[in-house]
């Protein structure tokens, strides 16, 4: 299983420290990558099962025609993604983001919410100087003055606001985009295994009732498997909704990303991929009835 050192993985990091794939029957070797995006091209290069990755680049695939499996999503935040950015580099507003340097990690849910952070204050990628930096790379990128914001997600977000103090600060918007992590499986593995699939979900489930009822616990864990420092970490924990479902909202998401990317006029195709049809919703409402929550 790919899976992303981001608090988005949260549940999964839990149902690995806990034992419960072993529990399950179930015999997991963990990828650990620093994006979604990574995990999501292990799955599809054939390199992992499965996968935990964000929608942006799920919708970046599927515009590409490749095939895989959404099975479940695995954590929702509308603060996930954010703009981080140097007071002392003349940035008050968003609207102050014009001809500065703006850091993004292409292909991802931070270049995504960059263009859409920009629209909304009247600005374009034009507009900015981008420069494309992973997202463990953002944090001294922007201290040492080589850009003068950044846009990424959580915990990096709150991280670099603790470290410039009053020097800094952060851009979010609620209503502008909800964050889905999502559980990916590689093409034909639901076919080929589908008791293993639900048993996944199933360990999955029991790792959202722990966070549900031993906060404390599944902090301690999240925070020892992503390497975050537990402060930061109890500051950022609120901001997400650790849940396994599939909801409407989810598909009106990558179909919004779809129209954006296809506005952009890089793409050589002009249809939207069939998102529900990447869904294989029967899975999850197998194991969790009254999870799927879509119009099917």
């Amino acid at each position: 299983m790919a899976v992303s050192d981001s608090l988005g993985a949260a549940l999964v990091h839990i149902a690995l420290a806990k034992g419960y794939f072993q529990a399950e029957g179930l015999d997991v070797t963990p990828q650990v990558h620093t994006s979604g995006k990574a995990c999501l091209d292990a799955v599809l290069s054939g390199r992992a099962d499965l996968a935990t990755v964000a929608d942006t680049p799920i919708v970046n695939a599927a515009l590409e025609g490749k095939r895989f499996s959404i099975l479940a999503e695995i954590n929702t935040a509308t603060r996930m993604n954010g703009i981080a950015a140097r007071r002392d580099g003349g940035i008050a507003t968003g609207a102050d983001l014009k001809g500065k340097v703006l850091g993004v990690t292409p292909g991802t849910t931070s270049a995504f919410f960059a263009d859409l952070f920009l629209n909304l204050h009247g600005l374009r990628p034009r507009d900015v100087s981008l420069v494309p930096l992973p997202p463990e790379a953002m944090a001294p990128a922007l201290l040492e003055g080589r850009v003068d914001a950044v846009s990424t997600w959580q915990p990096h977000l709150t991280r670099i606001r603790n470290l410039l103090g009053d020097r800094g600060l952060l851009f979010y918007n609620d209503a502008l985009y909800t964050f889905s992590f999502c559980l990916v499986a590689r093409e034909g593995l639901t076919a080929r295994r589908p008791e293993a699939v639900r048993r996944v979900l199933r360990a999955l489930v029991r790792a959202e009732e722990l966070a549900a009822v031993q906060p404390e616990e599944a902090r301690r864990l999240t925070a020892e498997f992503t390497k975050t420092e537990r402060p930061l970490l109890d500051q950022v924990w609120g901001l997400f909704v650790f849940r396994t479902t599939l909801s409407q909202a989810l598909l009106v998401n990558l179909e919004d990303q779809a129209r954006w990317r296809k506005g952009q006029g890089l793409l050589k195709t002009t249809k939207t991929p069939d998102f529900p049809a990447l869904v294989e919703s029967d899975f999850l409402d197998s194991v969790k009835p009254g999870a799927v929550k879509f119009i099917r």
